[in-house]
This record gives C-alpha cells, structure tokens and sequence, in this order.
C-alpha cells in the first residue's frame, strides 16, 4: 500500500471511532478567506454549527433546514467580532481560563432585553490534576431585536484599581 492509501485508510478508521463513540466532535472557525482559524471540541449532545463570516465579515449563524435546536458556540479567537442571531436562537460563549491562580471571568453589563444567560456559569477542568486550566461556558438565548456587547473580564476579584488580566468583547445583533 502506497503512503497516501495508508494515509486514507488510518483517516477513515480515526472518522468511524470518532463516530462511533459519540462523545465529542470537532467545530472548525474559518476566517474571511476560508481558512481555518482554530477547533474548539464540542460535546455532540448539542448541535454545533460552524461559524463563517459574510462578505462583511460578520459571523452569521447559517441556516439549517431542520428544527432541531442549534447552538452556536463563540470562541476566544471570535474576540471583537460580531454574530447576528434571530430572536430564540441560543447560544454557548466558551472561554480558557484556571480558577486555581485566582482569576476568574467576570461578565460586564449588557442588555438583557436582547439577550438573556441561561442559568449559572459552567467549568470544566482540562484533567484531573490540581492546578490544571480549564473552559468555563456561559449560555445564553436571543430574546429581542437590537445588538448588545458582551464583555467578560479576566480577573481577580479581590484586586482593586488593576486592569483585567484580559478581557473578551463579542457584539451579539439579533433580528
């Protein structure tokens, strides 16, 4: 077997084990230009939608032609970017991030006739080891018209007068 059919042949295999255990799938961000910008692991309990922008280069949620709930998950590297949603669409914003330094995101002001999160922050951490980084993944559901930025910063609760750490702004429209 040439080097290219063995190259096919351990793809397939890697496809149908993904498929077959069922637990976790691939979203791919592509940028303006079509290439991919990052992966983010998804849980297959959800449907993922891959997020490509316009001509404008505004991430737009596609059309999907079933009526399953979608959920769109935005990523670190969408920071500055906008997203346009319809009215009950609902969405997954998921950020990196390790509580055990002391730092944690904290959301912003934004407008709640807009947009609404949907129930508490969650985190899971990378593995098991103590110290170890993790995601934390806010949802949230379009309620209304309008646009509205969500803000989260990376910081420690405790320290006052100093900037965050980082900080994260996706502008969410709805129509």
């Amino acid at each position: 077997m040439d080097k290219f059919t063995q190259f096919l042949v351990i793809m397939t295999a890697g496809c149908l084990l993904l498929i077959a255990c069922g637990e976790k799938g691939l979203v791919t961000t592509q940028d303006m230009n079509g290439k991919s910008v990052s992966s983010t692991v998804g849980n297959t309990e959800e449907k993922v939608m891959v997020i490509t922008p316009d001509m404008n280069g505004t991430l737009v949620s596609p059309t999907v032609g079933n009526t399953e709930e979608k959920v769109l998950v935005i990523t670190q590297d969408m920071d500055g970017k906008s997203v346009s949603l319809k009215v009950g669409d609902t969405f997954k914003v998921r950020l990196l991030g390790n509580p055990t330094t002391g730092y944690n995101w904290v959301i912003s002001d934004y407008d709640s006739s807009v947009v609404s999160q949907i129930g508490d922050v969650d985190y899971h951490a990378d593995s098991s080891l103590v110290g170890s980084g993790g995601t934390y993944t806010y949802q949230f559901k379009a309620l209304g018209p309008g646009a509205t930025i969500l803000t989260y910063n990376y910081l420690r609760s405790w320290e006052k007068n100093v900037l965050p750490y980082k900080t994260f702004k996706v502008t969410i429209e709805v129509k």
